[in-house]
């Protein structure tokens, strides 16, 4: 997840996202320090867990490193960094989703194995015992995955809008 997290220059009081507050991060929560960042704890939560969330962050800076190291072209920048036109929504959906595109053309995306843990959560539920054949677990895992999503999607047509809140 990436969030910001606004303090307030006067009164020193930081509001954190409904996305954060979400993830149990209410109350007393402890923080680390160290040099230019602030690694935030939930209460409760075990240091070697702390050290594993650590550790995926890791990675995914250096991945971060990798395209900030890049040499960029002049039809790749945008107007905030030193491009022309400033681009639509619509432009900016699309340059995003020829990166997203783009990356995992490259193979630098890891989520085989997610997609598989994820997966094997449906297989368990519709072949608890192991019985079925692989082509019908699969058949019927697709179709839990596919109401579990259809789920989902029923929620959040049912729940009220609500315009976040400015940071």
């Amino acid at each position: 997840m990436h969030t910001r997290v606004r303090i307030d220059a006067q009164t020193g009081l930081a509001y954190f996202a409904k996305a954060l507050r979400d993830e149990g991060f209410r109350g007393d929560v402890m923080g680390l320090v160290n040099a230019r960042t602030l690694t935030l704890i939930i209460p409760g939560t075990r240091l070697i867990d702390v050290k594993r969330s650590l550790e995926a962050m890791l990675a995914d800076l250096e991945v971060r490193i990798g395209y900030q190291d890049m040499p960029r072209r002049e039809s790749d920048l945008g107007p905030n960094d030193g491009g022309g036109e400033p681009m639509t929504p619509s432009e900016r959906s699309i340059r995003a989703r020829i990166g997203a595109y783009s990356l995992h053309a490259q193979g630098r995306t890891n989520t085989g194995p997610a997609r598989e843990k994820f997966m094997e959560r449906f297989l368990w539920e519709v072949d608890p015992g192991g019985m079925l054949s692989e082509t019908e677990r699969q058949r019927r895992a697709e179709a839990a995955k596919k109401a579990y999503f259809s789920r989902l999607a029923l929620k959040s047509a049912q729940a009220p809008m609500r315009t976040p809140p400015r940071l």
